[in-house]
């Protein structure tokens, strides 16, 4: 306890102001949502009852004075036209006809190819592929572009804000590409650095249609560079001695599976993940030595997660994840870096303010905690494109 608690009396040196924390949400929200709105809104319409091309915020037709309202509210939030260029040709309207039923048919022979229906839910929602940390066993349709981020943070002394973000591209349906962040706890301090990864659809159409049709899992791999940590901060390591300051290079590789189980309204989520870790140059300062050269280290670290989410209401949905995470730790005799684990309790509301657009709030206890009063608030948004639904 004695050491954990010094441990923690340092968190400190990293905090930071909350007003300024939130004026990062605010304005990464502000640009989210316009960024959805041209996306979403923009273009023309076609009048219910002349077929007239008109402005998308128009709300009367210019022609022939038809209120436009109500072709929108045919939809729950958004009505965009399928064909922006209407005339009165019947010819025209068979050829536009023709055309929508290849697509679908298209549609419907690319989802037969992957084997894979792709993670929409009603009202067109394409749910993020991940928890608030932790990837699911859902993968993004074709093109499909997910960028998300938010931020954690506590009101007490030995509160530590965190960070995290992740941008994803979808690859035929069959994997994604990502980077991300890196979830690992450097000396009792959260770090987070560029994680590149692959996502890829696991087929598990060999268990049997039933089966397929409600389990989703994913092969997931990330790596990242040398990175360079630095705390000249003064510490006590976990053999009781006081280390002023410390040094490494680290590198990680992860590699693990995740998979999803789906219900009505809900999904269960489970993780795995094995991360090969590579310390170099350790180099400390204690006040019996002047300067060390420490071991050379590497570890493998196995983390799990579970959650779960349920849809409470069309837009609303309750989410709950439990997961383990890196803890790297220092012990000054005879300068070896040790890695640990760290346990994360997270549950909270997913909003989606638009079908493209979710914002996430939640509370955050972790396993060191003393008490309610080291929780932690987060906050995130999500966007989620996905071109085949604008057409």
């Amino acid at each position: 306890m004695r050491v954990k608690s010094a441990i923690r009396v340092r968190r400190a040196i990293r905090d930071r102001s909350a007003l300024g924390v939130l004026a990062r949400c605010a304005a990464l929200l502000v640009l989210l949502v316009s960024f959805s709105f041209a996306a979403v809104w923009a273009g023309d319409v076609a009048c219910k009852k002349c077929d007239a091309t008109i402005s998308d915020t128009a709300k009367f037709c210019s022609a022939c004075g038809e209120r436009t309202d109500a072709k929108r509210a045919a939809h729950p939030w958004s009505q965009r036209a399928k064909d922006t260029t209407v005339t009165d040709s019947a010819a025209t309207r068979a050829s536009a006809a023709t055309q929508v039923a290849a697509a679908a048919n298209d549609d419907e022979a690319h989802a037969t190819l992957i084997n894979y229906p792709i993670a929409l839910r009603p009202d067109g929602i394409l749910l993020p592929p991940r928890l608030f940390d932790s990837p699911t066993g859902d993968i993004l349709p074709s093109l499909g572009m997910h960028a998300g981020g938010g931020t954690a943070f506590g009101f007490s002394d030995e509160s530590e804000r965190t960070e995290r973000w992740v941008v994803s591209f979808g690859l035929g349906g069959a994997g994604e590409a990502m980077i991300a962040s890196s979830n690992i706890i450097h000396i009792a301090v959260p770090e987070s650095q560029p994680l590149l990864g692959l996502r890829l659809r696991v087929p598990v159409g060999w268990a049997g249609d039933r089966v397929a049709e409600h389990l989703h899992v994913a092969f997931n791999a990330a790596a990242t560079g040398d990175r360079d940590f630095t705390t000249t901060n003064p510490f006590f390591a976990l053999d009781d001695q006081e280390v002023l300051d410390l040094r490494y290079k680290h590198r990680e590789t992860t590699v693990g599976v995740a998979g999803t189980w789906k219900w009505d309204r809900a999904r269960v989520h489970g993780i795995v993940h094995w991360t090969d870790l590579r310390f170099q140059d350790v180099n400390f300062r204690t006040e019996q030595a002047a300067r060390v050269m420490g071991v050379n280290e590497k570890d493998v670290h196995t983390s799990f997660g579970v959650g779960f989410d349920y849809r409470a209401n069309p837009k609303t949905f309750f989410l709950a994840e439990l997961r383990t995470a890196p803890q790297i730790n220092f012990i000054a005799n005879p300068g070896k870096v040790e890695v640990a684990s760290q346990t994360e309790y997270t549950m909270g509301l997913r909003f989606f303010l638009d079908p493209v657009i979710a914002l996430d709030a939640n509370v955050n206890i972790d396993d060191e905690a003393l008490g309610l009063a080291d929780m932690e608030i987060g906050f995130g948004v999500h966007l989620v494109l996905e071109p085949r639904r604008t057409r």
